[in-house]
């Protein structure tokens, strides 16, 4: 899991849900994919769901739920990321 005092660094993690102490962080870091509903759930009502989702995808972080989206989720959308050079990306298609 990532260091929280590392996270904090993050502007938009000001505004996400998951930092919220109401959430188990446990919940985005699942020992297996069966339970990602709840994860997926709060991202989707998240305000910093995409700045979130091109973090990871542009870190290429391959563990955890970021953005709403599984490992395996983010790995098409890195090209995506990749070309953009400013701004967040869109990538919630």
């Amino acid at each position: 899991m990532l260091d929280r005092a590392v996270l904090c660094d993050l502007p938009w993690m000001h505004h996400a849900l998951c930092a919220e102490p109401r959430y188990n962080a446990a919940a985005w870091f699942p020992s297996n994919n069966r339970d990602l509903s709840t994860a997926k759930a709060v991202c989707e009502q998240c305000a910093a769901q995409n700045a979130c989702l091109a973090y990871a995808v542009r870190e290429n972080i391959r563990y955890g739920i970021w953005g709403g989206a599984t490992p395996a989720e983010r790995k098409p959308k890195r090209r995506i990321v990749a070309t953009r050079t400013r701004g967040v990306a869109d990538l919630s298609r």
